[in-house]
């Protein structure tokens, strides 16, 4: 589908129409070649499996040191007015 897809962005005038189609290709091979050499291919996912969960790791424990330095940052500014909203009637 997505090699059919590729040539419909193809024919719409698309620049790098073929990116699509290179991806597609490349999913195919690998695919098969899972398929055909699952020994090998299981390893290389596994590796490729806890790369990713590093990468993940690494991406939340930082995004969580940016949040608490921004509230530590933006806690420490005593100048905001607390108000209530009035129906002024």
């Amino acid at each position: 589908m997505d090699i059919k897809h590729s040539f419909q962005l193809k024919a719409l005038g698309m620049k790098y129409w073929w990116i699509c189609t290179a991806v597609s290709a490349a999913v195919i091979i690998l695919g098969g070649c899972t398929i055909f050499f699952p020994k090998f291919f299981g390893d290389f996912l596994i590796i490729l499996l806890g790369i990713i969960m590093i990468y993940e790791g690494i991406s939340g424990l930082s995004i969580i040191t940016l949040i608490s330095r921004y509230a530590r940052k933006n806690g420490k500014n005593k100048n905001m007015i607390d108000t209530t909203a009035t129906d002024a009637t």
